[in-house]
């Protein structure tokens, strides 16, 4: 075959052009001596150089270039033979686009084919890869014909893959049937739009599939850590790794705590306290390090605690359906949802989002309307038959033990100085004053009691923290500090709660748990529960905190909103309930808080019993209306940055559904 120098075809098609050799250095920036030189065939010049003079001269770069011989032919059917291969060596995306894209990165400047039929392979696959999601789409919807879509995909893209190897080596040219035009030979801008996505698409699928199986893999790591431990006071703790969250939680008492990893096998708990997992020579863990103390594996083999709202609607929460709350003989009488609310479809929404998990660890929500159960909700495991711990909504009860002593005589009244009832068992006190001796019984009920006590105050001497700390707390909240005047302004202090319940005991001469199986939860056909009332370090794991169902504390509230009386039964004195709730806004009337929510510029009051957690138990007297939660949102702040679930879901979906 005839061969024609670079420097033959630029002479021949300058002049044709009507082109000097200044003129066209001028058009093209290439130098008039490189041009000589070019035309005298004294260089082979570089591509780029080729390119500038052929753009002056209005003709392509092949033009330019050497016309290939048979050698050159054979190679130009090698590389087109490759480009429309590429797919198959790969055949999955990204792959199937990554191959055919690097090779025709590196081979379209050679030759407009190159640049031609590359583009025409990577535009097909990128359109196979928008059918095969459409495909996968299709196999989990469309039942039969789904599958047969889906299987019929592989096969098509292979024949056509294998009809263009052919045609391309035999024709030098392709058909791509349908192909969606991502990359086109004259628009510059798109290809280095479309280019930019297939470069950075792989990257960010990698970034993303790296992050998940380093999420897999943390998680799977945190397994091995699993197991029931020994914890203070002969207690014992679960380990457990959480696969919704990656993250690993301490259980105690069905309360979990996270523990943040900062190393292998180190992690910090939520008062940033080390925690070092121990391992054997075989490197099995075999326990932890916590505060100087060592603490032991005892099994593997334990009950995990639930970590999905309901298994079965966790990905299908839309599929929930309502339904009325069933009767049981435990005289509460049991209504509709829709009888009872004007837009019931705000519950019914409150209950989706809690299935979805967007109120984490709700674990039953059940709404009391009129005299009836419409809504009895549970999750993470919980049921009707689950006694559920309650920590602070306790004291409210310990409140109404109390009134039940002084209605049947073992007290004279609330208005009794406090601390000679504890003359006998506390010969000394200290920093007793002038003020401390004055101390009531119902300064405690409303905690006006002037002591330096305050829950919420990390430097307060009587916080819970410190107080739990103490070998016996009923005496270490009588030893604090007087601040105030007792009676003047209230601080909420656990160890209040605890000294009352301590009293029934004193003037009772029954263990507070006794006194009140029999003149409170036997009368109300509460049996379903545990207490174990030890105010001292021994309760460092249970808090001395009552476990209760949640349709048992339906029935405590309703005692309390009927004045004191279930069935008939007078329990409580009216006396006694009146006072409990004779309070200010926002305030504490014996061991209960006036709780109000203000929705649309209406304002709703309600009485409310509250725990660490999320348990609230709201008696809203003016609307006739019970509401219980129980959860798992322990310390909430540290564990999500915001007050428990039920502070929403009351006033933006319970109160909006009344109208």
């Amino acid at each position: 075959m005839e061969k024609r120098s670079i420097g033959t075809n630029l002479v021949r098609l300058r002049k044709s052009k009507g082109f000097t050799q200044n003129k066209l250095s001028e058009a093209s920036g290439v130098a008039i001596r490189t041009i000589q030189r070019i035309e005298k065939d004294a260089v082979n010049p570089q591509l780029e150089t080729v390119k500038l003079l052929a753009d002056s001269l209005g003709v392509s770069t092949d033009h330019l270039l050497k016309i290939k011989d048979t050698h050159q032919e054979k190679g130009k059917t090698k590389w087109l033979f490759f480009i429309h291969l590429s797919p198959l060596i790969g055949f999955i995306f990204p792959f199937s686009v990554l191959f055919p894209l690097f090779l025709w990165l590196h081979k379209k400047e050679d030759n407009s084919l190159y640049n031609t039929h590359g583009i025409k392979v990577i535009n097909f696959q990128l359109t196979m890869t928008i059918v095969y999601i459409v495909a996968f789409i299709s196999l989990v919807s469309i039942q039969g014909w789904g599958f047969l879509f889906f299987i019929l995909i592989f096969p098509i893209n292979f024949l056509i893959i294998t009809y263009n190897i052919f045609k391309a080596v035999i024709t030098q040219k392709c058909s791509y049937p349908l192909s969606i035009p991502f990359l086109k030979n004259s628009n510059t801008m798109q290809n280095k739009r479309t280019f930019l996505f297939l470069f950075l698409f792989p990257i960010l699928i990698s970034f993303f599939a790296c992050s998940s199986e380093k999420e897999k893999n943390q998680f799977e790591k945190f397994l091995e850590y699993e197991g029931n431990y020994q914890y203070i006071n002969e207690a014992t703790l679960d380990i457990i790794a959480s696969e919704l969250d990656t993250t690993l939680y301490a259980v105690v008492d069905q309360a979990k705590y996270p523990l943040k990893h900062i190393a292998s096998d180190s992690f910090n708990d939520l008062q940033n306290n080390l925690v070092v997992f121990q391992r054997d020579k075989k490197k099995n863990i075999i326990g932890y390090h916590l505060s100087g103390q060592s603490f032991e594996l005892i099994t593997r083999d334990f009950k995990k605690l639930e970590m999905l709202p309901r298994k079965e609607l966790f990905k299908n929460p839309q599929e929930y359906s309502y339904k009325k709350p069933n009767e049981k003989d435990d005289g509460l009488k049991t209504g509709n949802l829709v009888d009872e609310f004007e837009n019931p479809e705000k519950i019914t929404e409150m209950i989706i989002q809690t299935l979805k998990g967007s109120f984490p660890d709700v674990h039953s929500i059940l709404i009391y309307k009129n005299d009836k159960l419409v809504l009895e909700e549970y999750f993470y495991g919980n049921d009707q038959n689950t006694p559920h711990q309650l920590r602070s909504a306790t004291k409210p009860i310990i409140g109404g033990i109390l009134g039940i002593a002084i209605d049947q005589g073992y007290l004279k009244s609330e208005k009794e100085k406090l601390l000679p009832f504890f003359d006998s068992t506390y010969p000394e006190i200290s920093h007793l004053d002038d003020r401390k001796k004055e101390l009531t019984i119902e300064n405690f009920l409303m905690y006006r009691h002037g002591l330096d006590c305050e829950n919420s105050n990390s430097e307060s001497k009587g916080n819970e923290t410190l107080m739990m700390q103490s070998e016996d707390w009923v005496k270490y909240t009588l030893d604090l500090p007087m601040v105030t005047d007792p009676g003047k302004l209230s601080s909420y202090c656990t160890g209040c709660a605890l000294t009352i319940g301590s009293l029934v005991e004193k003037v009772t001469g029954e263990v507070i748990e006794e006194f009140a199986r029999k003149n409170l939860f036997n009368p109300l056909g509460i049996s379903n529960y545990t207490w174990v009332f030890e105010p001292n370090k021994q309760s460092m794991t249970n808090f001395s905190q009552l476990s209760l169902t949640s349709r048992d504390l339906i029935k405590l509230a309703k005692m309390y909103k009927d004045k004191g009386r279930w069935n008939g039964q007078q329990i409580l004195s009216e006396d006694w309930v009146n006072k409990t709730f004779n309070m200010e806004d926002g305030d504490y009337g014996y061991f209960w808080e006036h709780k109000y929510f203000v929705v649309d510029g209406k304002r709703f009051n309600s009485y409310l019993a509250t725990g660490n957690g999320g348990q609230k138990i709201n008696i809203w007297p003016e609307l006739d209306m019970i509401t219980v939660f129980t959860g798992g949102n322990y310390n909430s702040y540290a564990l999500y940055g915001k007050s428990t679930p039920p502070n929403q879901m009351i006033p933006n979906y319970i109160l909006k559904a009344l109208n």
